[in-house]
């Protein structure tokens, strides 16, 4: 054979070699024979010591502190602020706050102080004066009385009978002249008759005789018309006049009460309101002298960090940045040791307890582990967790660190690992492997090129491995994933790619367990077989256990990689959504949806009215509001600080009670369910999206979309088509596994949107989505809305932003907790 035959043959030889190896390669692989899928990767079924452990992250605080807060009211900036780290002596200035609109305060409110007074002293003049006035008027009324009175008395005692007196005097005199008068008549008539006196003297004395009657009877007349009309009328004007002159008495001391009452007033807030303003300039020169913040003792300043509003995380304060009042800009560490703060999932809440032994390992003293103890763990969950997710429970956890380092600070962030259990001799097997199939907690057990459906029973579990008390052997090989075919929860495995993570959930296991919700650690088993480890700290993270641990993390990898490589390329298509509702069916799609043909109220506030009270301050955040949102709406929430938006937000997120007044969601009375009803009602029919996204960091995307599910007891391998849908929908069909730090704040908002999709809810209520975002960002985001919108989804979204809600189809403008205006974007016109 020559040379170049023999080189021939040896290509076809190494070409057969190769077509052979490839076909046993595939038939290993599963991809020939019997039509199998690719194989599937497994775990051994380990034995040894299992440490139970729930791991959290937090940060260090110092035992005992002195906390330097900002006491000036409102926001203010920060103008100086000494170095942290900085050791400072009782006395020396830390902070230095703005206070130069303070200082024009006060000189303003120096001269309203002197108005004031100037004031108060013309009223405690004129009150004077109305005092001298009262008096006069009061006494001359009354010397008024007295001469209605002397009149009386003297007409009744002295006038009255002096003219009756008078009168019958009168009458004698004329009764004396008429017998004069008869006897001069009878003497002349008798002269006449002898002749001795002319007629015309007769005549003259018979005249004489007849004026003397008529006199008489003039004088009786008189006195009779004098005691019938005339003392009687006399009478009744003068104890009229008395009358008067003692009601005109009445009069003036009235009106000297309420004149004087007038004066008393008027000088009285004078005072009152020259008391309020003198206060208010020793306030405001308080708050001057506030805005030095002194060291009130010897030790090293360290910055405060905020703990969080409603919707965000805290940051530490900075020379330049602003401050509320209230919040913490430096404390200066006592001694009494360091602690460690930590908040505890309530899925773990009732493993954590009170003196379980805990090692603290500080992210800036690598390599060093430090022994402590649980020393307090909150009865209440977080209320800033509350706040910022409705659906997410945190207990604040203490933690005493024993044999401390002076090379601790406060605000290191640290690893808190708590035993919470140790199984001195347990199989075990990674949590992934046990699934749940009927009530029943299985495992799939390679045999051969074959597999084999177990029935196990589980122990105690970190977030890594679980125990398996009865099912299993040890050295067997347990899958990661279901193979093809298997049934689990209520899907098919056929109907769903085979090895689709977390189909169903073991029994007996909090829905976080598979996926390390933030709720445990992920402490490596005690395996003798692999080093075996002491509870000696210092033997801990030796060699052999950072192999095995090293080990362990590859088998985990390797998991995700066959899952990945497992879950085929899905196509467009609609499914239909289970849930205890009726079925209807889910329409993922965030475009060509048109707009319903009739809109019906998704929510309604009638008269609704939300006070706070503080003291025996009352404050109304919301003032008898009444409003409806219509469903397929997009309003944008708008006004400034302290017009309510944030209350009807809770409101309307049913986070909060209204205090009187009504508020439905989509017909549903809130007042009428209870705190548990209320919860399972808001995660089926509310979304939420916050400004600081609210991602639980030890998720990776798809779990972080299927969050709301476990809130509201449904198995989430039945949402996890719809998630894998909506994260293609939101742009991240490509990032599945990673997880919120690997991602932009753009990317951590759309899994936000997403997961406020899950469960396809009546609102979708938003709270200054954009305000973490930057403008190119923010743009993406109200794209995404707008495809929201043309769905037909009800979204209510707050902010401050002018060119954010002109994005909106309609704005509702709030002041003082009720409506100022309303706008339709798209006519620019009032509704």
């Amino acid at each position: 054979m020559t040379k170049k035959k023999r080189s021939g043959a040896r290509v076809v030889w190494a070409f057969l070699i190769v077509v052979a190896l490839g076909v046993a390669g595939a038939w290993q692989l599963g991809w020939l024979g019997g039509g199998e899928e690719l194989r599937i990767e497994g775990a051994p079924v380990r034995r040894g010591p299992l440490e139970i452990t729930v791991t959290e992250r937090g940060n260090l605080e110092a035992q005992n502190s002195y906390s330097l807060k900002n006491e000036v009211e409102g926001r203010t900036t920060i103008l100086y602020l000494i170095e942290e780290g900085t050791y400072v002596r009782a006395g020396d200035l830390v902070a230095e706050l703005d206070a130069s609109e303070l200082v024009d305060r006060r000189v303003t409110q120096e001269i309203t102080v002197q108005s004031a007074r100037a004031s108060k002293t013309k009223a405690e003049e004129n009150l004077k004066i109305q005092e001298i006035e009262n008096e006069s008027q009061i006494a001359k009324a009354r010397q008024q009385v007295e001469f209605a009175t002397t009149d009386l008395e003297k007409f009744r005692e002295g006038d009255r009978p002096q003219q009756i007196e008078e009168v019958n005097e009168n009458i004698l005199l004329r009764e004396a002249e008429l017998v004069q008068a008869e006897a001069t008549k009878t003497w002349s008539e008798e002269l006449f008759d002898k002749g001795f006196i002319e007629k015309t003297e007769l005549d003259r004395d018979q005249l004489a005789f007849s004026r003397a009657e008529v006199l008489l009877e003039q004088s009786k007349r008189s006195k009779e018309l004098l005691t019938t009309y005339e003392h009687p009328k006399e009478e009744a004007r003068l104890a009229g006049d008395l009358e008067e002159a003692q009601r005109q008495l009445r009069k003036a001391e009235l009106q000297a009460v309420a004149q004087l009452a007038d004066y008393q007033a008027a000088f009285d807030s004078s005072e009152v309101k020259l008391q309020l303003e003198e206060e208010k300039l020793a306030k405001y020169l308080q708050q001057i002298d506030k805005a030095r913040l002194i060291a009130p003792v010897d030790g090293m300043v360290v910055y405060g960090r905020e703990e969080g509003s409603r919707w965000g995380g805290g940051e530490p304060v900075t020379e330049g940045g602003e401050v509320r009042e209230r919040q913490e800009i430096a404390t200066i560490p006592g001694a009494g040791g360091m602690i460690a703060k930590a908040s505890v999932h309530e899925s773990v809440l009732k493993q954590v307890r009170e003196g379980l032994p805990v090692i603290v390992r500080i992210d800036a003293l690598p390599g060093r582990e430090f022994p402590g103890v649980v020393d307090k763990v909150a009865v209440l969950p977080d209320k800033n967790s509350w706040w910022a997710n409705p659906n997410l429970r945190l207990y604040r956890t203490d933690v005493s660190i024993e044999n401390g380092s002076e090379e601790m600070r406060p605000g290191m962030s640290c690893n808190i690992e708590i035993l919470v259990d140790m199984l001195e001799d347990t199989l075990y097997v990674p949590l992934q492997a046990v699934y749940s199939v009927g009530g029943r907690n299985v495992c799939w057990v390679q045999k051969g090129l074959g597999y084999e459906e177990r029935t196990v029973e589980v122990g105690p579990h970190n977030e890594v491995w679980v125990a398996i008390e009865s099912g299993l052997e040890e050295g067997e090989i347990v899958l990661l994933s279901p193979p093809p075919g298997a049934k689990v929860g209520e899907q098919q495995a056929s109907d769903a790619p085979a090895g689709t993570p977390r189909l169903g959930r073991p029994e007996g296991l909090p829905a976080n367990a598979e996926g390390g919700a933030g709720a445990s650690g992920g402490a490596a088993p005690r395996d003798g077989a692999a080093g075996e480890r002491t509870h000696d700290p210092g033997t801990r993270g030796g060699g052999e256990s950072a192999a095995r641990a090293a080990a362990d993390a590859v088998t985990r990898r390797a998991a995700a990689d066959a899952r990945r490589r497992q879950r085929p390329r899905r196509g467009r298509r609609r499914w239909t959504r289970r849930r205890r509702t009726p079925r209807r069916r889910w329409r993922p799609s965030l475009r060509g949806m048109s707009e319903p043909s009739s809109r019906r109220p998704a929510a309604q506030l009638e008269s609704v009215s939300r006070v706070y009270r503080m003291g025996d301050t009352e404050v109304r955040a919301l003032d008898d509001f009444s409003f409806t949102f219509q469903q397929g709406e997009y309003w944008a929430i708008m006004g400034s600080s302290g017009s309510g938006k944030s209350t009807l937000l809770n409101i309307l997120g049913c986070i909060d009670r209204a205090s009187s007044g009504r508020y439905r969601v989509d017909g549903q009375d809130i007042a009428e369910l209870d705190d548990d009803d209320l919860s399972d009602f808001r995660s089926r029919k509310l979304g939420f999206i916050f400004q600081s996204y609210n991602l639980i960091p030890q998720l990776n995307v798809l779990e972080n979309i299927l969050v709301p599910l476990f809130y509201q007891d449904e198995p989430p391998e039945d949402g996890e088509e719809r998630a894998l849908e909506l994260a293609r929908r939101v742009g991240l069909g490509e990032r599945l596994d990673h997880r919120p730090q690997q991602l932009s704040g753009g990317q951590q908002q759309r899994v936000a949107i997403a997961r406020s999709l899950i469960n396809d809810p009546t609102l979708i209520l938003a709270d200054e989505a954009t305000g973490n975002l930057d403008s190119a960002t923010a743009e993406e985001i109200l794209d995404l809305f707008d495809e929201l919108h043309a769905e037909g989804k009800t979204i209510l979204l707050v902010t401050h932003e002018p060119d954010v809600g002109a994005r909106a189809e309609h704005v509702l403008k709030l002041k003082d907790g009720n409506i100022e205006a309303v706008y339709d974007n798209r006519r620019g016109a009032d509704r």
